[in-house]
Order: C-alpha cells, then structure tokens, then sequence
C-alpha cells in the first residue's frame, strides 16, 4: 500500500510539475511518453520489484514467528542479521546521496539566478531569424511597425544569441592578434544600432554606435573593460586596434568601452567581447526589449507578426 501510493503521487506530480521542468530545463518531454506499452512494463516492474524487495523480507521474517508463543510473551528476537545491517547501511548512504545531490542543485539554481550576467536579461525577447530570411530586411520592417507603439522601449540586432535560445544553436567568434607586442585574444560580435541600449548595458568611456556618424559602420568598434584590459590601455578610446604587422591600414578604431558581460553560457570561458558594425554580414537574432506591464502581450504581438 506504502509503495501504490508513492507510485501514484510520482506520477500526480509529474503530470502536474512537467510544463514547469520543460520551460526551467528547456526539455522536451511529454506525459504522452510515459503511456507507451513499453515504459509502462517497464514502470510496473520496477513498482512490483520495488514492492517485493520493501515488503518482501520483512514479511518473510514475520511469517516465521509461531503467533501463539508471541501471545505467550515468549519471543526470543535474535541480533540483527548481516542482511539487515547491509539494508540499513544501504538505505542511509542512499539517503545521504540524494540530500547532498539536492542540497548541490539547489545551490547550482540559486547560482544561476543570482550571478550577475553584466546586461538586464527581464523583458527581452529574443527572436531567432535563421537563415531563411533576410535577417537586416526583418529588422528593418519591426523598427517600422513597431516604432510609435508605447510597449516596445528597444529594437537592435545581432549574429550571436545571449547564450544558448529556443532554437539551441551557439556560434562563436574568436580573433587572436598581437598587439603592442602582447598577445591579445577577443570575441568578435556583429551588433546593430541600439545593442547596447536594448540591453541596458551603458558605456563607462565613450560612446554607444550612432546614425548620426556615417563612419560607425566602418572599422569603428567597441570593446569590454576586460579587452582594454588585456591591450593594457587605461583610456583606449581612439586607440587604433589591429596587429602590429598589420600595415595595410584596415586597424579599427575604439569609441566606446563596456562593463564585461556574459555573451555566452556561464560555464564557457568568458573571453573579452570586441563590437562591431556591419552592412553586409547576416543578422541572425533580433532582441527586443518592452515594458514589463506588457510583457506577455507584446510576445504574442511579436509572435503573430512572425507569422505572418
């Protein structure tokens, strides 16, 4: 009876908690899965296994005891047995386990929510365009029909997602020159106008990409404090930045300086992020950025206009 009423209030709580662990874990699962012939033999023969082995040998020992000689009082209980102790001793490192495994989820969890990622994650919409479409002509057309709506505070786009989206594709950038005599590493990411600004990430020297300056969109980038770091630049804004045998002129040069954020998952190697624009190369995502009243309705807005 213990073991049909644990069965029966696993599989509650996993109907129940499933849309919550798919939307937490980005899983795929289905309840439908688990009423397939196969996964149910194989569940009632663990639930019929795991119901013999708890009650099997308890009820073993009880049956061997002469019920009038117990009524008498003349019970003789012999020291617990090898088969016991080893039960006992299982069962408490078994518990162990799972208190430490949960204690270590619960911690990785709390990590993940917490740690600071540099940018406002709340209210932004990222919307993965692929390779179907023109990414900059999509771009371009939600700009237009979204620019007087109250709802919508940023439009930008950009060739990398912020970790790893709904459509589970990761792509990296990565450029390593010498610089100064220093070896530098970077990452390099393709932005649009208002990146930053979508992103609420404010510049701590310089200044963010503007319209206004025809020359932002050639050989004019933005680097993280970490990058100015690394080139050993206390004020690297207006620093031309390119290899040292690089004589051809094609250096880009810095206007603006960032906080460090986390482009990619926390468990990558944060590398310095180096911005830059571009006319010709594809735009992958669009972010978007609304009020927080209207969160859920400007997604399906969003959503519907994708559609179409």
């Amino acid at each position: 009876m213990i073991c049909l009423i644990g069965f029966s209030v696993g599989v509650l709580l996993t109907y129940l908690l499933l849309p919550l662990f798919n939307a937490t874990f980005d899983g795929r699962l289905q309840f439908a899965h688990m009423l397939q012939p196969g996964f149910i033999g194989v569940i009632l023969g663990v639930f019929v296994l795991v119901t013999f082995v708890a009650g099997g040998y308890p009820a073993w020992q009880m049956a061997k005891f002469n019920a009038v000689e117990v009524l008498k009082g003349k019970l003789s209980i012999k020291r617990p047995g090898a088969i016991r102790n080893s039960l006992i001793v299982t069962q408490f490192v078994m518990s162990s386990l799972l208190a430490c495994c949960t204690i270590i989820a619960s911690q990785q969890l709390d990590f993940l929510r917490t740690r600071p990622v540099g940018f406002q994650k709340e209210q932004v919409i990222s919307i993965p365009v692929g390779n179907q479409v023109n990414g900059r002509q999509v771009l371009g057309r939600l700009r237009n029909k979204l620019a007087n709506d109250p709802s919508i505070l940023a439009i930008s786009g950009t060739g990398v997602n912020l970790g790893r989206g709904k459509d589970r594709v990761s792509s990296r950038s990565s450029v390593g020159f010498t610089y100064k005599g220093k070896e530098v590493a970077t990452d390099f990411l393709l932005i649009d106008f208002d990146y930053l600004k979508t992103l609420s990430i404010k510049p701590i020297a310089g200044r963010d990409f503007d319209r206004t300056y025809a020359t932002d969109s050639v050989k004019r980038v933005i680097i993280t404090a970490s990058m100015a770091k690394m080139m050993g630049e206390s004020n690297p804004v207006g620093v031309l930045m390119g290899d040292d045998a690089d004589s051809s002129g094609n250096k880009s040069q810095i206007i603006g300086v960032v906080p460090d954020f986390h482009l990619y998952s926390l468990a990558d190697e944060n590398r310095p992020i180096t911005m830059y624009l571009s006319n010709s190369e594809p735009i992958r995502y669009i972010f978007v950025r609304v009020t927080p009243r209207v969160y859920q309705a400007a997604w399906i807005s969003l959503n519907s206009y994708g559609k179409k």
